[in-house]
């Protein structure tokens, strides 16, 4: 049921990437692993996949800091009363870096990118070049936002001391040392109004003041609110200027209290009064001043003095532990921005399974420039959507189209569909990329490439494409691109687009083999020597790893029970309670399954006839199957695609043990009988809930199938292979007539059509249809039009075949219009709120009905080819 249903059956090509190992022959694409090997950076080594070898040569790593994140400026702000972590909000200049839009937040969950996070500041200078034993505190931004109370939580052994034996950081806070006013003169009512204002705003109230100062903040901080900010800021020191706006002056739930200059000097005044021999803990509980000492940041202090000596537990606290570290920018934390980004473990392993149809490498074409290529499996991931995007000479996005074009994997015999495909270089088209609040960033663009799984957070792209000459064949660097993302049960995904490119030392070349997401049935003769053993092309579900989850390291799923059950608590456990949860609900445990003799619904999870053909025809699982195995995969592959529906990594839930999440999203309209749902009513026993419960046990046999977000499950070899069925027939002079009727029509009011023109798509398309000389469907009703193209009218084609004057059904049956393009990338259909034949869209219809709530309908567009 997914808007790209695994893009198993696309033709977008898709190497199986796990960030783990397993036991298939596979080629690593590693820096830190191959600079280990010593290989001779002078010789082009072959890998085990063909046409892929080893090139280091020209390759630089990024950073953060040169990693371009937006041109614009951005802005994010969670809406009211969100859940949501706080680290999403922010805002950001035109022309901003990386390191200036992400937040330790992003980074701290992502699968390869949280070991930055994991490092200490002491451990990212030395990564940087630098000697932590040279840098002074106030040229650690983090620590300077660190208030006296939070570096208490970090250390505290200090609070412990006396103030004689503190720290002289702790010291410092306490006036034991002379120290500077933080205020030039004194601030007025005008800038204290200013100041709570703009620090309430969440986007912006993190960021040191005197950064709103430089460049264009657009909408977030106008170029009025920088002139008052200099203003303000001229009336203090340089520390307060580092300081985040809301730690300008002392806040007590929102409105300024005093200044740090008077806190100060009631620190300094009852330290006098107590002596040098006070513990720090009876200090910090005097109750007139216990409240602002403790918020009081760091960063009023003389850091320039001292050193990260001075504030031990500073240098040494993982930067993820560091009290409100998520909420900071990484170019807070010294060092880490210029961190060479090849550092991390990517473990990028392309191998070959038996679910993979491979397609070869045929020719390069690397001109300067060359004509409009629609004709690609190439583009984007807006909405996590793998999609092609023809490449348009528009010389804004798109200057060049320089491309590799695919053939079938022997290089011959009769042409496939992937014959002619084109692979866009990646830095010659921007297209879109992300989903919900974090799509903003990088201005809602990646480079064209191609996504190795859905559920995954990385892309492959080519670069530095070169075209053969004399015995060099033509080549291409491979490269990887990356995002960032946070999902929850009631706010849905959101993710930014691939936008921090990270190169490989590997180049592929032409007569190369990559792997594409499809199933070919088989393992194809030209690669069949490639492996020791065809049991390694089928990725058995206990072998296969996730793309999202670190499971390799997780001790408990490597070890089972004594009777080969898998261990409590363990990702495997969760799964397999979960499937028994739903076999109790549904079928009392596999004791009532059916057919029920309302719906017909069969077996322990109760699959109608309609969701097992959907299902069948879509990964070659057959719900009804007398294998208990082959059930089990079904209903996870259910869920699974449910979950890539509906914008939620369901599977992930279910692994973690986060069973009411799951619950609340698939018992509203998949599987009713789960707790909470429309027919929830065999859970008003407890006892149920505990043995049917992540920690329970319910009584179900192990049946070994096992969920993998983002990972085809094993299939039979004898599965349905592609989307269309068959051969699409050729687009004659029926669809050149529909295509030229819909250009003549376009505009056309349709206010007299059903309900004022505003439910009138199909009213639309038939009077097309009528204009081309084709018979009309003669109905008002999308469901009508399906079921005439089903019963002869039409055939059923993908939108690699769709050609303008195809018929496009959307998500759900909703909407119906006339596809434009080949690929059907632009939509002509009636517009609801025009009352006219005027809306152009992409082939999703932009993305409108990817909420329908008859998504287990039709949970993809649908492409129709009229026959007569």
């Amino acid at each position: 049921m997914p808007r790209y249903p695994r893009r198993i059956l696309s033709l977008l090509p898709a190497a199986a990437l796990a960030l783990q190992s397993f036991p298939a022959v596979a080629q690593i694409i590693n820096q830190q692993t191959l600079e280990a090997a010593n290989h001779n950076t002078q010789t082009q080594e072959e890998g085990t996949i063909p046409g892929l070898y080893y090139d280091p040569s020209g390759v630089v790593a990024p950073t953060f800091a040169n990693s371009q994140a937006s041109e614009t400026a951005g802005s994010i702000r969670l809406p009211a009363g969100s859940q949501a972590p706080s680290f999403l909000n922010g805002a950001w200049p035109a022309n901003a870096s990386s390191d200036q839009v992400l937040k330790i937040g992003h980074l701290k969950d992502h699968p390869q990118f949280k070991q930055f996070t994991e490092l200490n500041i002491n451990e990212v200078l030395k990564a940087s070049g630098k000697d932590p034993s040279t840098v002074t505190l106030s040229e650690v931004p983090i620590a300077s936002t660190m208030t006296v109370g939070e570096y208490l939580q970090i250390n505290p052994g200090a609070a412990e001391q006396s103030l004689e034996d503190a720290p002289a950081v702790v010291q410092s806070a306490f006036g034991y040392y002379e120290d500077e006013p933080l205020l030039h003169e004194p601030i007025d009512q005008t800038d204290i109004v200013f100041i709570e204002q703009k620090a309430s705003n969440p986007e912006i109230s993190d960021i040191p003041a005197e950064d709103l100062l430089q460049g264009d903040w657009g909408e977030a901080f106008t170029q009025e609110e920088q002139s008052q900010l200099s203003k303000t800021l001229s009336k203090v020191n340089e520390r307060l200027r580092k300081l985040p706006l809301k730690q300008l002056i002392p806040l007590a739930q929102g409105i300024v209290s005093g200044d740090w200059d008077t806190v100060k000097k009631q620190a300094k005044d009852l330290a006098i009064k107590e002596g040098s021999k006070v513990l720090i803990k009876e200090l910090m509980k005097n109750p007139k001043i216990a409240k602002a000492i403790k918020d009081l940041p760091l960063g009023t202090l003389p850091l320039d003095k001292l050193g990260l000596a001075d504030a031990p537990g500073v240098g040494e606290t993982a930067i993820k532990d560091i009290p409100g570290s998520e909420d900071k920018t990484l170019n807070q934390v010294p060092g880490l921005k210029d961190v060479p980004l090849d550092q991390i473990d990517l473990a990028l392993a392309l191998s070959f399974t038996r679910l993979d149809l491979l397609g070869r490498i045929d020719t390069t074409d690397a001109a300067a420039v060359v004509d409009n290529i629609d004709y690609v499996i190439s583009g984007g991931t807006k909405d996590q959507i793998p999609k092609p995007a023809p490449c348009k000479i528009d010389g804004k996005d798109t200057k060049n189209c320089r491309h590799f074009e695919l053939d079938n994997v022997d290089g011959g015999g009769e042409p496939t569909k992937l014959s002619g495909q084109a692979w866009i270089q990646g830095p010659d088209q921007m297209v879109p990329g992300g989903q919900g609040w974090l799509r903003i960033i990088a201005n809602g663009k990646e480079v064209t490439g191609i996504k190795p799984w859905v559920a995954g957070n990385v892309k492959l792209y080519l670069e530095d494409m070169r075209e053969g000459s004399g015995d060099e064949v033509g080549s291409a660097r491979l490269s990887t691109a990356w995002q960032f993302g946070y999902s929850d049960p009631i706010t849905g995904s959101h993710y930014t687009p691939h936008f921090i490119r990270i190169p490989t030392p590997w180049r592929i070349k032409e007569g190369g083999i990559m792997l594409l997401l499809a199933r070919s049935g088989g393992i194809p003769d030209a690669i069949r020597n490639l492996q020791p053993s065809q049991q390694q092309f089928c990725r058995e579900p206990t072998l296969v790893a996730s793309a999202q989850t670190n499971n390799a390291t997780d001790s408990n799923q490597t070890t089972g029970g004594a009777d080969g059950s898998s261990p409590p608590h363990s990702e495997q456990h969760h799964i397999n309670q979960y499937l028994a949860r739903i076999a109790y609900g549904e079928s009392t445990g596999g004791t009532d399954i059916g057919p029920h003799p309302d719906t017909g619904a069969y077996g322990e999870y109760q699959f109608i006839q309609k969701s097992r053909d959907t299902l069948y025809t879509r990964t070659g699982i057959d719900a009804w199957s007398e294998s208990k195995e082959e059930r089990d995969r079904a209903a996870l592959a259910w869920i699974d695609i449910y979950g890539q529906e509906v914008g939620h990594d369901i599977i992930s839930y279910i692994r973690s043990g986060n069973f009411e999440a799951a619950d609340y999203l698939l018992g509203r309209n998949q599987f009713t009988s789960l707790p909470g749902g429309a027919e929830d009513v065999k859970w008003n026993d407890p006892v149920a809930l505990e043995v049917y419960g992540p920690n329970g046990n319910a009584p179900v046999t192990p049946t070994g199938a096992s969920a993998s977000s983002g990972v085809p499950f094993c299939q039979p070899t004898n599965g349905s292979a592609t989307f269309a069925q068959g051969p699409a027939p050729e687009a004659g002079q029926v669809n050149a007539s529909i295509y030229q009727a819909a250009r003549q029509m376009y505009g056309f009011d349709t206010s007299s059509g059903p309900e004022g023109g505003s439910q009138a798509c199909a009213w639309a398309v038939d009077h097309v249809l009528a204009k081309a000389g084709i018979e009309p469907m003669r109905t008002d009703n999308v469901l009508n039009v399906l079921d005439k193209m089903k019963s002869g009218r039409g055939t059923r084609i993908n939108s690699g075949q769709a050609q303008p004057g195809d018929i496009i059904l959307s998500k759900g049956y909703d909407h119906i219009g006339i596809c434009m393009t080949a690929g059907c990338t632009e939509v002509l259909s009636n517009s609801s709120s025009k009352a006219s034949f005027s809306w152009r869209s992409d082939g999703t219809f932009d993305g409108w009905y990817d909420r329908s709530r008859f998504l287990h309908e039709a949970p993809t567009e649908e492409i129709w080819r009229i026959q007569r």
